[in-house]
C-alpha cells in the first residue's frame, strides 16, 4: 500500500482551525443578519434571540413574547455558540473526510445550506415551537443562505488560498537558498 495514502491528510489542528472559522463565520453572519433584521422590521435590536431564549428557557409561547429580555438573549447566545461550534466540528470533519473542499463551491454551499435549514427546522420544531412561524421562513432561509455561502466559500478555498501558499513560498525560498 502506498505510504502517502495510509497517513492522515489532515491533523487535529486542521480540524480545529476549520471548526473555529466555520462556527465564527456561520454564527456571526446569522447573528448579524438577525440584528439588522430586528432593527429594520421591529425597531428593536435583539428581538429574535430574546424570542428564542424565552421560548426555550422559560417555556413562553412564541406569540406571547413582545419585549426583549437581555437575560434571554444571553442564554440563547450560549446555545447559538454551542450549536455553531458543534456544526463547525461536524462540517470540518465531514469536509476533511469527504474531501468536500475539492468540489465545486456551489456544491459545498448547497450541502451547508441544506444542513443549516434542516438543523434549524428540526430543532425549532422540537425545542422552540412557534418561533419559525413568528420569525418567518424567508428570513431564516436568507440568514442560512448567507451563512452557507460564507462557510462554503471558506471550505472550498481556504486551503489553497491561506494554508498552502505560505508553505509553497517557504519551500521555494529554501530551494533558492539551498
Amino acid at each position: 500500500m502506498n505510504a502517502t495514502r495510509s497517513r492522515p491528510t489532515h491533523t487535529a489542528g486542521d480540524l480545529i482551525y476549520d471548526a473555529i472559522y466555520i462556527a465564527g463565520l456561520g454564527g456571526g453572519i446569522v447573528a448579524m443578519f438577525f440584528l439588522i433584521f430586528d432593527v429594520v422590521t421591529r425597531g428593536d435590536a435583539f428581538f429574535t434571540p430574546s424570542l428564542m431564549g424565552k421560548v426555550l428557557f422559560e417555556g413562553v409561547a412564541a406569540d406571547a413574547v413582545q419585549t426583549v429580555s437581555m437575560s434571554a438573549v444571553a442564554r440563547f447566545t450560549a446555545v447559538h455558540l454551542i450549536g455553531f461550534g458543534l456544526l463547525g466540528v461536524a462540517l470540518s470533519w465531514i469536509s476533511h473526510r469527504a474531501q468536500m473542499r475539492s468540489r465545486h463551491p456551489a456544491l459545498v454551499i448547497g450541502v451547508v445550506f441544506v444542513v443549516l435549514e434542516l438543523g434549524f427546522w428540526i430543532g425549532a420544531s422540537l425545542r422552540i415551537p412557534g418561533v419559525l412561524e413568528r420569525i418567518g421562513v424567508l428570513p431564516v432561509a436568507a440568514a442560512n443562505l448567507l451563512a452557507a455561502v460564507a462557510i462554503g466559500l471558506f471550505l472550498s478555498t481556504h486551503r489553497t488560498l491561506l494554508w498552502f501558499r505560505p508553505r509553497r513560498a517557504a519551500a521555494a525560498d529554501r530551494a533558492d537558498r539551498g
